[in-house]
């Protein structure tokens, strides 16, 4: 580099020093947060910031200078700033005041607006409520002292939308694998069961079949000899069954059928039977009587009354289903019901729904349900909605292990 010929002006802009023996970050009038300069140790190189410390070093005269001599600073002339040093292993009292952070979610309402809302700020901030009827897209969290705007940390929500076409490609998807995980694991038991010979050897195993017992797709249905039924929720290998309803009669053990079944047979025997139903004996008392009434008065005579007709039927409902005739399809399972389907044999199709075991419980008794029904009021401006939440649960006493690639 080249040497300086004649003299050099610097021009420098520094902080005056007032009143005080230390300096904080109140001291820093009109000087932004993030502009509070920082100081070096010229010994041990740390770095402080000086917006969080308080700063005891005095100032010197303004003759001083750096390295320039052998006397290069003084702090008793002009411009010099002589102060109290807080004692080393001393406590300082002071007040303080310090910002917190908070977090904030970003939506898109319906209308096409972004709208942020802003969680209360905390040492742990938490997000605030969220916003009806309007989309989330992200989440932000605003640091407790940001300085630019990449401090600011934000997560995208995502917000995919699928059609349905999207979901049952996904199914069928979802579907394979499970079918071809089960399968695997199937042929793995097979290949791994040891079936020895006389001699003690294992026999060679090859072209293993396996079924997994959720439906009729791997067995011959067409052969007359097919006689079974599938527990398809059990994922078992059960023998065909004939379905059938047995009826109840009213009867008693001194008649030998039910149409001499009387009042006071009943009575002796300690129930009574109203219509169809068959209880213990009672008695029925009159609430609220008018005794004066003599006939019924419209108030408006111009209303002409309509009289919708009703109709009982009994019994109000099947006892039993059809067990003769093979059902229609309405919704067919791929493999699972090939026995009532045309390609299986006649002998098969006599079967009909022997073929699937339980089915008197999946399609006609059903099974226990147990649940919970929760009514709470909320108001929205005006209007107060009254939202009922019911929790069903299937209760049975059924264990399941392994892995179904149909559900039934």
């Amino acid at each position: 580099a080249f040497a300086p010929v004649g003299r050099l002006l610097i021009t420098f802009s520094y902080y005056a020093h007032g009143a005080g023996n230390f300096f904080n970050v109140d001291s820093y009038s009109g000087i932004d947060y993030g502009d509070i300069p920082s100081y070096t140790s010229d010994v041990t190189g740390e770095k402080f910031q000086l917006r969080d410390v308080l700063d005891f070093r005095p100032r010197v005269d303004d003759a001083s200078t750096i390295d320039s001599g052998s006397v290069d600073r003084s702090f008793d002339g002009d411009g010099a700033s002589a102060i109290e040093t807080m004692k080393i292993n001393t406590d300082i009292t002071s007040d303080l005041e310090f910002y917190l952070s908070k977090r904030a979610r970003v939506y898109i309402t319906s209308s096409g607006r972004f709208k942020v809302v802003e969680g209360a700020p905390a040492v742990d901030p938490t997000h605030a409520e969220t916003l009806e009827d309007a989309m989330h897209i992200y989440d932000a969290f605003v640091p407790a002292y940001t300085f630019e705007t990449k401090d600011v940390e934000l997560t995208s929500i995502e917000n995919r939308r699928y059609t349905m076409r999207d979901i049952g490609g996904l199914a069928k998807r979802l579907e394979n694998v499970e079918y071809y995980t089960q399968l695997s694991l199937l042929e793995s038991d097979a290949q791994n069961l040891q079936i020895q010979d006389a001699d003690g050897f294992d026999r060679f195993k090859n072209g293993i079949i396996v079924d997994n017992f959720t439906g009729h797709n791997v067995g011959d249905v067409s052969d007359d000899n097919y006689s079974i039924s599938m527990d398809m929720a059990q994922g078992e290998l059960r023998p065909a069954h004939h379905m059938d309803n047995t009826n109840l009669i009213e009867s008693d053990s001194s008649l030998a059928n039910s149409t001499a079944m009387s009042t006071e047979i009943r009575t002796t025997n300690g129930y009574q039977k109203t219509g169809d139903l068959i209880t213990l004996p009672y008695t029925e008392e009159a609430y609220v009587t008018q005794a004066f009434a003599s006939t019924t008065v419209n108030l408006n005579p111009y209303d002409t009354v309509s009289y919708v007709g009703q109709i009982d039927l009994s019994p109000d409902q099947d006892e039993w289903m059809e067990t003769n005739t093979i059902p229609d399809m309405v919704i067919n399972i791929p493999g699972v019901f090939d026995t009532i389907r045309d390609g299986a044999g006649n002998k098969v199709k006599e079967l009909n729904l022997g073929t699937v075991w339980n089915n008197w419980n999946d399609h006609w008794s059903g099974r226990d349900i147990a649940g919970t029904q929760e009514t709470h009021r909320e108001r929205i401006g005006r209007r107060i909605d009254a939202v009922t939440t019911i929790k069903r649960q299937q209760v049975n006493n059924r264990t399941r292990t392994g892995i179904r690639s149909v559900l039934v």
